[in-house]
């Protein structure tokens, strides 16, 4: 678990004021118990991969979800609730993915942030095929990072990977190929590497990256075999009917080809870190 030094460095001890962190995968509320400071980062549910079942098409994945960042002050019987946005199901219709669902954080019923989904993959006979630019925003927030949009189509390609969320601000976690993209670092060309450019904690999001390098862990593309991505890594295209994979927290899912569906998209993902006042 992450300190409270390392998420407000000029903060005083966590512990002896005891401070904790904790990680937000589903919907709830929380009532909080002592007048203090509590640091939010969260992420959208987001959309699913383009799908086509006609040859000499393709599809693309979908974009990563942006991601923001808000602290606020919080008195003994606030309650601060989570609305954690589902990704999207699956396109089965030959067409554009299907859009995913804000994550909401709300204080005493009103919403304070809105973090909104990345795009939804698209299908096209037009080469190369480009997938739409990044315009989700998250509002409310102190500070966000846009998402990523995941990669271009060539001639002959049939369906590339959703993008990674950019969790370190790289710019990077764009899919090259079939595979999603990884954290930081863009998909191998069997999604089953990841080649880290950084192997650093997220203090914001709560997680640490340690160059892992298999297939389904945190930050590595899911692929055909393992059609689930791990944390925020994007999910895998399809190719020839297999299957596409779901993309990570606030990931995009993969784009579908001659199969019965695309990747579904990323659930949202929230992590808060509480201060209490000394």
């Amino acid at each position: 678990m992450i300190t409270f030094n390392q998420a407000f460095p000029s903060g005083a001890a966590s512990g002896a004021l005891g401070g904790w962190a904790l990680p937000i995968l589903a919907s709830k509320s929380i009532t909080i118990t002592r007048k203090g400071k509590l640091q939010i980062a969260a992420m959208g549910g987001t959309g699913s991969g383009g799908f086509t079942a006609t040859g000499g098409e393709g599809a693309t994945g979908a974009n990563s979800a942006p991601w923001g960042v808000k602290v606020i002050d919080v008195a003994v019987g606030d309650v601060v609730e989570f609305v954690i946005g589902a990704g999207a199901a699956g396109q089965t219709v030959p067409g554009t993915g299907i859009v995913g669902n804000a994550t909401l954080v709300k204080l005493n019923g009103t919403t304070i942030m809105t973090c909104n989904p990345g795009e939804p993959g698209i299908k096209g006979a037009s080469f190369p095929l480009v997938q739409t630019a990044p315009t989700a925003t998250v509002v409310g927030a102190d500070y966000w990072v846009p998402g990523l949009r995941s990669g271009q189509l060539a001639a002959g390609a049939v369906a590339f990977g959703g993008a990674a969320v950019d969790v370190f601000r790289t710019g990077l976690g764009r899919s090259t190929g079939t595979p999603g993209g990884s954290v930081g670092a863009d998909g191998s060309s069997n999604g089953t590497t990841y080649t880290a450019p950084l192997a650093l904690p997220s203090f914001e999001l709560g997680i640490s990256f340690l160059g892992l390098n298999t297939a389904g862990l945190a930050g590595v593309a899911g692929n055909q075999t393992t059609p689930a991505g791990g944390l925020f890594a994007g999910g895998a295209g399809s190719v020839s009917g297999t299957n596409p994979g779901k993309g990570g927290r606030g990931a995009g899912g993969g784009g579908g080809y001659a199969g019965t569906n695309s990747g579904p998209g990323g659930d949202g993902y929230a992590f808060i870190v509480f201060q209490p006042e000394a």
